[in-house]
């Protein structure tokens, strides 16, 4: 009898362990992929692409979820905005950076994947939360969409 109850007691452990797991991985992928009303940006400058009709926007990025005001980078079809207009861009940045002297140029490669170049030292990651949660007292962390943007880092 006492080797079931401890049985029952690791598995009512693990199902209660399992189950915070999952609420929390649940609530870090909403933090950091929906958008929230405390949302703000303030455009601060357009790179156009010559070859489509895509621009990498930058603007001043306020997170509402993190309380974060950093650098964001958004990729936008059609028109783009005006510098220095408020409105909330569509969709979440595709990179995200605290310092603004450190990226120092955004451009268009051939292939149409966006190339951010940025000093040294850098945390170059794809973990968009450690950047909204864990910064600024990390490593100049950069975060980016590997698959849309490349980053290339000079000393």
């Amino acid at each position: 009898m006492r080797r079931s109850s401890i049985w029952g007691a690791i598995v009512i452990v693990g199902v209660i362990v399992g189950g915070l797991a999952w609420v929390i991985g649940t609530v870090a992928e909403f933090v950091t992929t929906y958008r929230n009303p405390l949302d703000k940006n303030w455009v601060i400058d357009i790179v156009t692409d010559p070859r489509s009709n895509r621009h990498a926007v930058v603007a001043k990025y306020h997170h509402g979820n993190s309380s974060s005001t950093l650098t964001g980078l958004w990729i936008v079809n059609g028109t783009a905005p005006q510098v220095g207009s408020t409105g909330l861009l569509d969709g979440r940045p595709v990179a995200i950076w605290w310092a603004v002297a450190q990226v120092t140029d955004i451009g268009w490669s051939k292939r149409g994947r966006i190339v951010l170049t940025a000093t040294r030292p850098a945390d170059v990651t794809g973990d968009f939360a450690y950047c909204y949660f864990s910064a600024p007292d990390s490593s100049n962390p950069i975060c980016a969409k590997p698959e849309l943007v490349d980053i290339v880092l000079i000393p």
